[in-house]
């Protein structure tokens, strides 16, 4: 009976080790998507799209081989700088550094076929753009920081960012880490021009009604209507 009640016990305790054994493999692997590296790569003048745009598809596909969640790309089509926007999602810094620690070293003699480019690590606040949208309107906030505090400016994006989300549904909101710019950015998406026209147009209202009188302690600000590129 000892030996019937042993064996059971042991046979018992083999099964909720591998169950809790594999729900932590489970766990390991879901994706938080909780930072973002986001760049810029201008068009050099004369130059055309496609060299670029063929270049920036295999180097975002090599991103994702390399370690990062996933990764998109995006051209644009109205706003401040004529060239390509591209992300990376990752966990965390310890995720980016793994990355970039086990980088391939950079060729120096590769020829650059863009006019400039920025990277920004950014948080990302809040999420609520399950997919990638065909088109986006990607928006960069540069607040008055000699006037604000830190949870103060943080404060003042996520107000005008809930009017953004209430007009557009999927929009994400991310804050500074490391850059060029001490900014606010967010991204909304939309299906094609009669979904912008209608979302902005109820934008418009909501911004006239509860934003009409308000400083929004703004510097500077830029707004870019951008079109995904598939990498598939």
């Amino acid at each position: 009976m000892k030996n019937i009640l042993l064996i059971t016990l042991l046979a018992f305790g083999s099964i909720s080790f591998a169950m809790h054994h594999e729900t932590g493999e489970a766990d390991a692997k879901v994706l938080l998507n909780n930072t973002a590296l986001m760049s810029t790569y201008e068009l050099a003048k004369g130059d055309s799209y496609g060299p670029l745009q063929r270049e920036l598809v295999k180097y975002q596909k090599d991103q994702m081989k390399s370690g990062f969640n996933a990764c998109g790309l995006y051209r644009h089509e109205f706003g401040e700088m004529r060239g390509f926007y591209t992300f990376c999602y990752f966990d965390d810094l310890y995720q980016l550094a793994d990355i970039m620690d086990n980088a391939e070293p950079a060729n120096l003699n590769e020829r650059q076929n863009f006019a400039s480019h920025t990277d920004h690590i950014v948080g990302i606040v809040e999420k609520h753009m399950k997919t990638q949208p065909k088109y986006i309107i990607q928006t960069r906030w540069n607040f008055d920081m000699t006037s604000l505090t830190i949870n103060e400016v943080a404060e003042e994006a996520k107000g005008i960012f809930a009017h953004f989300l209430e007009a557009f549904g999927a929009c994400n909101l991310y804050d500074h880490q490391w850059g060029p710019a001490n900014a606010w950015y967010m991204t909304c998406g939309f299906d094609d021009y009669k979904d912008f026209a209608d979302k902005a147009n109820k934008f418009y209202g909501i911004i006239g009604e509860k934003m009409g009188d308000k400083n929004m302690h703004l510097l500077s600000h830029s707004d870019d209507i951008l079109v995904r590129v598939d990498l598939n």
